[in-house]
This record gives structure tokens, sequence and C-alpha cells, in this order.
């Protein structure tokens, strides 16, 4: 007799068996759901404990583009790149992720996916941080980030860069080059720039720097990931 199995084994099973591209989108969803629960009991608690979720969230899973802020809670710079605190933010970058992750495993490894996942949403904030110390108009905007938007493009920028003539089918009808999405994608970013519209940017851009290079030199071990997977790989060993 077979033994039908249930939703939790589904799960588990994708989690185990449905690559590095599933993984990512599990802990995105884990995160996100836990703070969505979490904000609801603020709101039905209210009063202090309220005020508490709203003050202490922000804290560990966003990036306060201030310096001074950002020094006193560095954590940011990697929680965030798990986190999204709106149901709209959180399903387009999961449905960008998925098909840009799905595409990217079938020509690197799951491993380089991870890293370039990693690698592209510091260096997405890094640069936000350093656009608010530069530009006087930003200067006086104390923002916080959230969100895999710059993880997001560093994968699929990898892929645009590393395989420019590859198309897909937009809208599962029009057939369009890779590179072509990607420098719509980037045109927008850059023009955008500077605009109070809620998005991140730089951040985008950040991610879409580390996709270039990350396919420069691919098999070399100056290559930027296959430098930061073996320095990776040597910390696991050590705390292992």
């Amino acid at each position: 007799m077979q033994t039908e199995r249930t939703f939790i084994d589904d799960l588990k099973h994708q989690y185990q068996h449905g690559g590095m591209t599933i993984r990512l989108i599990f802990i995105n969803s884990i995160i996100f759901l836990a703070l969505q629960i979490l904000l609801v009991f603020g709101r039905l608690i209210g009063g202090s404990f309220e005020s508490l979720i709203a003050a202490v969230l922000p804290n560990i899973f966003s990036l306060n583009t201030d310096l001074g802020e950002f020094l006193m809670h560095p954590w940011g710079i990697i929680t965030s790149i798990f986190a999204h605190f709106t149901v709209w933010h959180f399903l387009m970058n999961m449905l960008f992720l998925y098909f840009s992750g799905k595409m990217f495993e079938q020509l690197f490894d799951q491993k380089r996916l991870l890293y370039t996942y990693i690698v592209g949403g510091i260096a997405g904030g890094i640069l936000e941080i350093l656009a608010h110390l530069i530009f006087p108009t930003l200067q006086n905007e104390k923002i916080v980030i959230v969100g895999a938007s710059g993880s997001v493009m560093a994968i699929f920028a990898a892929l645009a860069f590393h395989r420019p003539n590859l198309k897909v089918n937009l809208f599962g009808v029009f057939p369009v080059r890779l590179i072509i999405l990607a420098g719509f994608f980037i045109l927008t970013d850059l023009l955008s720039l500077g605009l109070n519209d809620g998005t991140a940017h730089f951040a985008h851009i950040g991610g879409v720097i580390i996709g270039m290079v990350s396919v420069h030199n691919l098999y070399s071990s100056s290559n930027l990931i296959n430098r930061t997977q073996m320095i990776g790989d040597s910390l696991i060993r050590f705390f292992r």
C-alpha cells in the first residue's frame, strides 16, 4: 500500500531536492511569515508591545543607509537581503528569484548561486550607503532598505552577461534576449536614481555590477565568486 505524502512532507522534499533556488525562497518565506506574524500580534496587543515590535524588527532585519546607524547595526548588511515587510515586494522578488535562479542552476552550480546571491546583496547595500555619503541630496535622507532585489539582480545580470543571446519568452509569448531585458532594468534604475520612489536603485546597480564581474574570468581563481567560495569553504572547514 502506498501512503500519501502530507503537505509538510512535500515541503521537506522540495527543500531537500529543489535546489538552491528553492532553499533561498524557503528562507525568505520563513522570515517573511515570521515578520508578518510579529507585526500582527503587535497591532492586536497594541501599546508598548506594538512600539517595541515596530522598533526592534527594523533594527534586526533592515539596512540603515546612515553610516553611524549602520555601524551600530552592521548585521543588517546580511539580514536585510532575506527580509521583506510587504506582500507585493516579497512576491515580486521571489518570482524573479525563482525564474532567474532556475536558469542560473542550469548553467552554473548551486553553491555559486548562493554566493552570488549573498555577495550581490552585500554589494548593493554597500553602494546604497556610499551613495548616501557622497551625494548631497541623499545625505539628508535617513532611510532603511530591505529585500532581495540586489541579490536577485546579481543573479540575473550574471546570466545576461554570460549568455547574452539566450532568449526567454516574455509573458510566455514574446522571445527576448536576456541582455535586452538586463539593459532595460539597468537603464530604468539609472534613470530613477535620486527619485523618492521607495526603491533602492543603488542596491540594484550594486547587484548588477557583481553579476557582471562574477562571470569575468569565470574559471580563474581570481574570479570574485570563486575566491569568495574558497574563503567560505575554508571558514566552514575551520568551524567544523
